[in-house]
């Protein structure tokens, strides 16, 4: 599964080229959603985060052993990270800020309903809010005790962090959706990124039907993406395309452009 994941990020990050190159051709983001690329680099910024944690944090290793000593045993092998998948997160984040980037140097190309949304920044202002929390009550007590305020702990601290990485990584196509809705078109959207994104989902999905385990769920690495986040990315892509081909094929833009 690692090397079908490493494939499919391969494509995602050919898709995301396919939506720079588009813009740079038309030299516009008319259509195109901020907010989709914001989650894509702050989903994918927190899986970094979170896989450096469990490889290299000693206090993550420590309080994992006591947690599950029977798994992860202190003197046992660390625990179960990719490195191929790491580095994968890390090409998606940066095609995903050279998109952003054009978004930044077009803006005056979009239309009245693009950029960043206030529900997004909230979403993310909310998140943020709870990771600082969470982080500064686990280490209330360092370095004197590994024990966090309120019973949260470090672990858990890079755990909520991997569980909203994970969720946003799965709704990050959601903006864009919304925004195809209000402005009744497509444009702005590659017709590549959506066939190659949807090809990469669905390369997961099927290996995840036919491939039979052969690890124990602690054997599986930690920076593994969940199959149920890539359904949702996959069903969300079939929405755009339903949206492209059936729904607003025949609709032309009538949105104004913004300043």
């Amino acid at each position: 599964m690692i090397f079908l994941q490493c494939i499919s990020g391969f494509l995602s990050s050919i898709a995301i080229l396919y939506q720079k190159r588009y813009n740079k051709l038309h030299h516009s983001v008319y259509g195109l959603s901020y907010d989709l690329y914001l989650l894509e680099i702050v989903g994918q910024f927190l899986t970094i985060y979170c896989t450096i944690n469990y490889r290299w944090s000693p206090l993550v290793r420590l309080q994992l052993s006591r947690r599950f000593p029977l798994f992860y045993p202190l003197d046992g092998s660390n625990i179960p990270i990719s490195n191929p998948l790491l580095i994968k997160d890390v090409i998606l984040t940066i095609c995903g800020l050279l998109v952003l980037r054009q978004l930044m140097l077009y803006q005056s190309t979009k239309h009245i309903y693009q950029g960043f949304s206030t529900t997004c920044m909230s979403i993310i202002g909310i998140f943020a809010s709870f990771s600082m929390f969470t982080y500064f009550c686990a280490c209330h007590n360092l370095p004197e005790r590994d024990s966090g305020k309120f019973g949260v702990f470090y672990i858990d601290h890079v755990n909520y962090l991997w569980v909203i990485g994970n969720t946003i990584r799965a709704f990050k196509f959601l903006p864009q959706i919304t925004l195809n809705w209000m402005g009744f078109c497509t444009r702005g959207i590659s017709s590549k990124y959506i066939i190659v994104n949807s090809l990469a989902c669905l390369l997961i999905l099927v290996g995840s039907l036919v491939s039979s385990p052969n690890k124990e769920f602690h054997q599986n690495a930690f920076n593994n993406c969940p199959w149920v986040v890539t359904l949702v990315q996959f069903l969300s892509l079939c929405a755009i395309l339903y949206q492209a081909q059936c729904l607003y094929v025949k609709k032309k833009p009538y949105l104004p452009r913004g300043e």
